[in-house]
């Protein structure tokens, strides 16, 4: 291949339709299960050789219309550090430039930040010649990713795929095959869920954990079925603690299920909450009543959409070439 001048992978959002902890494990960590699965909608990274940087320099920048100010363009920028995981697993010292087109709001339980980390990974193996042997790099990759984030490694596990299944800590990962056809709606309430305290709030203390239930299989049957029967199997178990953390959470959950989203269930460790419909007409139909709700109730929401789930995560999205290659 041709030497490469800049890579741009899609970022999107992922929602849990099964989250479960089973405790909490003698490293302090909690001990989760989840099923992840990709929503179509977010934004992207592109990673570019950078003429002007020093050897081994790494300069990201972010835009977009979710580029809101608690993002710091730094050393700490998750997409800077996905980038740079992937990177040292080549053994490169090459200048980089990672620019974000912040498509998710950030800390809204929809794992934004997490595909950002992960769509540079991608982008910066790609660009730096990895393309054919990525399958072979990815223990490494994962590695390095779930380091970062315990979500960063979900969307390289389940890169041109949909879902996945975690457990641990989230670091151990299953792609799972089959994307569901169901119609989503997203809404984030305006108010915030700090990841560390919706975890403390369970209130569990280090000991003996209990045994998961979900297997690939499980998952794949899950996402098979139609929306209005998988309603009935979808689960947070944080969903109580996010409420203990952040109780004006609780404001907004109960103006959705005055709005006839009884089903909703909280995205992740919250905000975010999603509902699984049949048809698009109906999310369509169920977002506008919550969001004239919320107009009427003072409780805005930062986001809403309907979309659905992504057949193929991370997607390669341009390849641009050095000049005269």
């Amino acid at each position: 291949m041709s030497a490469l001048r800049a890579v741009t992978v899609r970022s999107n959002a992922k929602i849990n339709p099964v989250l479960r902890v089973l405790g909490r494990r003698d490293d302090g960590d909690h001990e989760v299960e989840s099923l992840m699965l990709g929503l179509a909608f977010g934004g992207a990274v592109t990673v570019a050789r950078d003429p002007d940087g020093a050897p081994g320099s790494i300069r990201v920048s972010t835009a977009g219309p979710f580029a809101t100010p608690d993002i710091v363009d730094g050393p700490e920028h998750l997409a800077l550090r996905g980038a740079a995981a992937a990177r040292d697993v080549l053994g490169s010292d090459a200048a980089l430039r990672v620019t974000v087109d912040k498509g998710v709001p950030s800390r809204a339980g929809l794992g934004g930040g997490s595909a950002d980390a992960a769509a540079a990974a991608r982008a910066t193996l790609w660009l730096l010649g990895a393309q054919a042997a990525e399958e072979r790099l990815a223990p490494d990759v994962l590695g390095r990713l779930g380091a970062i984030g315990a979500d960063c490694g979900f969307f390289f596990a389940a890169r041109d795929r949909s879902a996945a299944l975690a457990r641990g800590r989230g670091e151990r990962l299953e792609p799972v095959d089959g994307t569901p056809g169901w119609a989503i709606a997203v809404l984030t309430p305006a108010v915030v869920c700090p990841t560390g305290a919706v975890y403390g709030a369970t209130g569990m203390a280090p000991g003996r954990l209990a045994s998961g239930a979900l297997d690939v299989e499980a998952c794949a049957d899950l996402l098979g079925a139609s929306a209005s029967a998988a309603r009935a199997r979808i689960d947070n178990d944080l969903e109580e603690a996010a409420l203990r953390a952040v109780p004006d959470l609780g404001d907004w959950l109960d103006l959705v299920d005055g709005a006839g989203g009884g089903h909703f269930t909280l995205a992740g460790s919250g905000a975010s909450v999603f509902g699984l419909f049949d048809a698009p007409e109906e999310a369509a139909a169920a977002v506008e009543d919550i969001l004239a709700a919320s107009r009427g109730e003072d409780l805005p929401f930062r986001f809403a959409c309907v979309t659905q789930a992504e057949s193929s995560l991370l997607a390669v999205v341009e390849v641009l070439p050095e000049a005269g290659s």
